[in-house]
């Protein structure tokens, strides 16, 4: 049985819920913090031995959410107590929170220190009240200044600054404006997501957010090179899709996943991958709670990853990294003659400028980084 490596605990809840977000959420009651952290526990307790192959191995812990910065700090206390017993008090894990900046105060930081956090993620999305606004954030630029002036000084100098580009009423110049800001922050780390409008979501009931996406593919794209080359000029890996770092701040919890290693996820829609199976949780609080009251397994969905599965998930996901795919560890893994197959298509790729030139690896431009879910699934139909 392989150990599981990431331990994913969600806290849904939140004190706004953006219309753009897919994510299983909640709205913020400070009553029900603690029931909730009740169900998560228990939660483990049901899960079968062969999914859950003991938790000793794990190298990084993560809250997400929803706003784990909403738990108090005997709540917070609780949960990373409960996560050491989990663990045996490795001290070499990886403690990773998200955090939104109207929550920051130095209670909250002197938690974080308190529990040995790591690393932080900060929801900025914009420095610009305007833009914030348009999101429906609920804090304002100087929210975030006033939240990363406390983070600093209580020490903790590992952090990801959340930014969202490619929206209605953006200008490359606020959003150059926006990278600048976090820079002067000197943050190990920067996530840059492009607004993407899911089912289910507010603003998905409404055509004008996806029709204005659709109507302004080019200037997105744009920007999505302005990310990049402000970022890499500045001393920043880009390392993955949306993600940059300073060399050697990757985010670990994110590898984990990127890799196909295995992690186990809890709490309300939270997703785990124990090879082969793969399972999500009810995303609506009355049936994920409903379910482990009734002593049963709190998923809604699960499947077995087979071989082919596995292979073309392996591949997608290559091709979202720097690295991308060593084609001889692929066609080791797999059996397949997979360069043979791909010959003539990685040649196109290559003149086109979206795979470099390098032997026995599939290695993504930045123009190949904006077509990666098109070629991998045009390299995969290929396998078939």
């Amino acid at each position: 049985m392989n150990p599981v490596a990431g331990l994913y605990l969600h806290i849904p809840f939140c004190r706004t819920i953006c219309p753009f977000c897919s994510f299983a959420v909640v709205r913020n009651s400070e009553s029900r913090h603690r029931t909730y952290l009740e169900l998560i526990k228990k939660e483990l307790s049901l899960l079968p031995i062969q999914e859950t192959p003991g938790l000793s191995a794990v190298e990084s812990i993560y809250l997400g959410g929803g706003t784990p910065s909403t738990l108090t700090r005997d709540e917070f206390a609780e949960l990373m107590n409960w996560c050491d017993e989990l663990t045996e008090s490795r001290p070499v894990i990886h403690r990773s929170v998200e955090i939104n900046p109207e929550d920051v105060d130095e209670i909250l930081c002197e938690t974080l220190r308190n529990q040995g956090i790591t690393r932080y993620s900060l929801g900025v999305q914009s420095f610009d009240d305007a833009n914030l606004a348009l999101l429906n954030r609920g804090h304002t630029g100087r929210n975030s200044h006033d939240a990363l002036d406390l983070l600093r000084q209580s020490g903790l100098e590992d952090f990801n600054i959340d930014l969202i580009f490619g929206y209605p009423g953006q200008s490359p110049e606020s959003l150059q404006a926006d990278l600048e800001k976090a820079l002067s922050y000197n943050p190990k780390h920067i996530s840059v997501y492009s607004l993407t409008i899911e089912p289910k979501t507010r603003w998905n009931r409404n055509p004008f957010w996806s029709d204005w996406i659709c109507d302004h593919e080019d200037l997105i794209a744009d920007m999505y090179r302005l990310i990049a080359d402000s970022l890499t000029d500045s001393g920043f890996t880009h390392y993955e899709i949306s993600n940059f770092c300073v060399p050697g701040y990757q985010s670990v919890q994110n590898m984990i996943y990127w890799k196909g290693r295995n992690y186990l996820g809890l709490g309300l829609g939270a997703h785990s991958y124990i090879h082969p199976h793969r399972w999500a949780n009810h995303r609506r609080m009355v049936d994920y709670q409903s379910a482990l009251v009734n002593n049963e397994r709190a998923y809604k969905f699960k499947e077995t990853i087979d071989l082919i599965k596995q292979r073309d998930e392996e591949l997608m996901l290559a091709l979202r990294l720097k690295e991308g795919l060593d084609l001889r560890h692929f066609e080791e893994s797999y059996r397949i003659g997979a360069k043979d197959k791909w010959n003539r298509k990685i040649e196109v790729l290559k003149k086109k400028g979206l795979l470099k030139d390098v032997p026995n690896a599939l290695i993504p431009t930045l123009e190949g980084f904006l077509l990666s879910d098109e070629i991998s699934a045009s390299l995969s139909a290929c396998l078939d």
